[in-house]
């Protein structure tokens, strides 16, 4: 500035001018950049840190939403994944706690155990927590299919390599005082029995009888 006043560029009130204005930007930068500052703490300071690792599993609060001390802005899973089951109110007498579960998933079935049941009714179901080990956490907000013990009966099984079909019916081979006989039989439904795959026998064998299971009984 005083080289332009020594030229005769510019007027001494004139550099004075833009001298103040520059003052007065250079203040206004500083009081921004000391704002961005007090900005950057309460930031900080607004942080929320979660008390444990896992999977967010809701978040009631919008963002940029302005929230009390004490007011919930997420629920996480942690400490372990459990299935929560929906049981109607009618098979609350037959849950038991440490009940084996089987639990459909994508692939194949996996075991669990009845870890908790909620004695409160909600909507005309039972609530209860499934443990599962090494559950995978695609489980989670998923709809499964779950076979729970909800009673007991007698059923009377055969492997399924002990029966045989022919024209429409279905037979099994035992073995009698006078040798080998197959006979008739109704089936009912199969399942995994002791890690054999069985099907129950409605009629046509009774308790006592010996089966013939293996090539004998193609």
């Amino acid at each position: 500035g005083n080289d332009l006043v020594g030229k005769g560029v510019m007027t001494r009130q004139r550099v004075d001018q833009l001298q103040t204005q520059v003052d007065v930007v250079r203040g206004q930068i500083a009081a921004t950049q000391a704002q961005r500052a007090v900005l950057v703490q309460q930031g900080t300071e607004g942080e929320v840190l979660a008390p444990a690792e896992g999977r967010v599993l809701k978040v009631p609060v919008t963002r940029g939403a302005v929230i009390m001390g004490g007011e919930p802005v997420a629920t996480i899973g942690g400490g372990g994944l459990f299935l929560r089951l929906a049981i109607p109110e009618r098979h609350a007498g037959s849950l038991k706690a440490d009940s084996a579960i089987r639990i459909q998933g994508a692939k194949d079935a996996e075991a669990g155990r009845l870890a908790k049941i909620y004695p409160q009714i909600e909507n005309g179901r039972v609530i209860a927590d499934v443990e599962v080990e090494g559950l995978d956490t695609s489980f989670v907000d998923a709809r499964l299919l779950v076979e729970v013990p909800v009673g007991e009966r007698e059923a009377l099984f055969v492997p399924r390599a002990a029966i045989s079909s022919r024209s429409g019916l279905d037979f099994v081979k035992v073995e009698t005082d006078g040798g080998e006989s197959e006979r008739v039989v109704i089936l009912g439904e199969g399942g995994d029995l002791d890690g054999t795959e069985s099907i129950e026998i409605l009629s046509g064998l009774r308790v006592g009888d010996k089966v013939i299971t293996g090539a004998a009984a193609k």
